[in-house]
């Protein structure tokens, strides 16, 4: 073989490396995107999941004087009543809680079942609008839900 024919393998063989190696780089920047993108839809879902919850139990209690904002243990609490049952929405240590319990029974907000876990949870009544943010992180998100019963 002549000494030409052997750079022109060398030189192909280098275009074939450059070829990989930049393949590589941007099948790492690319991983590297697609997990920001990742754990960004992750903390919307974290946000988000909270939101629909209270929503979803929201519009399923509306009736008139089942949905109140109560104060236990000085910690406000959103109370949904049936005939029967008590259920109040908290936030405490971390997590938004719930705690299902017998109408006459006055709670320890410690015994309620964890559902969520964020950095803060507020809830806000004026008159038949309910207003919600949850807090994650750096992030925040907003539900604002008006009751017509």
């Amino acid at each position: 073989m002549s000494r030409h024919h052997h750079i022109h393998i060398l030189l192909s063989l280098t275009l074939f490396l450059l070829f990989v190696l930049g393949s590589f780089f941007v099948v790492a920047y690319e991983i590297k995107g697609y997990q920001k993108l990742n754990e960004q839809c992750l903390l919307e879902d974290d946000l988000n999941i909270p939101l629909a919850y209270l929503n979803t139990k929201l519009k399923a209690m509306d009736e008139k004087g089942a949905i109140s904002v109560v104060s236990i243990q000085g910690r406000k609490c959103l109370k949904m009543v049936t005939t029967k049952t008590a259920t109040y929405i908290y936030y405490l240590n971390g997590y938004l809680k719930e705690l299902y319990t017998d109408l006459d029974y006055l709670p320890s907000l410690d015994e309620g079942t964890n559902l969520f876990i964020l950095d803060d949870f507020q809830i806000d009544r004026q008159e038949n609008l309910y207003t919600f943010i949850v807090k994650k992180e750096q992030y925040q998100k907003r539900l604002s839900v008006y009751l017509h019963a």
